[in-house]
């Protein structure tokens, strides 16, 4: 029973590791470095993320939101759209951002 639990872990995480490097590897191509490489566009998306109990945005969150004001404030897009979890009334990402993106 333990060494089919190894397997599975290591299994799991070679997976891990390989779909990772994929990513790196083969998504660079579609990633803008700078923002002058960057075209125009209609709307813009920022994808949900953890939030804090107190509505405070996670570092990673905070940085997505971040980076998606900079490039609007920079006319990258016209509009901002967000997308996040609010299916629960004490957990609510998306007016988290919102009221982030207020603030700014």
């Amino acid at each position: 029973m333990r060494r089919l639990l190894v397997g599975v872990i290591a299994t799991g995480l070679l997976l891990f590791i390989v779909i990772n490097l994929y990513v790196l590897r083969y998504g660079q191509d579609y990633v803008e470095q700078e923002m002058e490489e960057m075209g125009t566009y209609q709307r813009g998306l920022i994808l949900g993320a953890s939030v804090k109990k107190d509505g405070t945005l996670s570092p990673a969150l905070q940085q997505r939101v971040d980076l998606a004001l900079s490039l609007y404030e920079h006319d990258r897009f016209e509009k901002i759209f967000v997308s996040g979890n609010d299916s629960e009334v004490t957990y609510q990402e998306v007016q988290s951002i919102v009221a982030y993106l207020q603030t700014k």
